[in-house]
């Protein structure tokens, strides 16, 4: 996990994919949602089975925020 400033958070995919951010940085994350400290926004939610459709909702720059499929 990198700290760019002191009111910023940034994960970016090589942290994941190295296993930089361990189980306990990841409860400092959760724990930063829950105390409402770090806003997560989500755009819209998608049957898994309209994944083409958020795909292409993706990849029209459409999106404001996070998008989740439901399972």
């Amino acid at each position: 996990m990198t700290v760019p400033t002191q009111d910023a958070i940034f994960i970016d995919h090589a942290n994941l994919a190295d296993g930089t951010i361990s189980a306990w940085r990841a409860d400092d994350l959760f724990q930063t949602v829950r105390d409402g400290a770090l806003k997560v926004t989500i755009d819209r939610r998608f049957p898994l089975k309209a994944a083409g459709k958020a795909m292409a909702y993706l990849e029209a720059r459409k999106s404001k925020g996070k998008l989740l499929l439901d399972l």
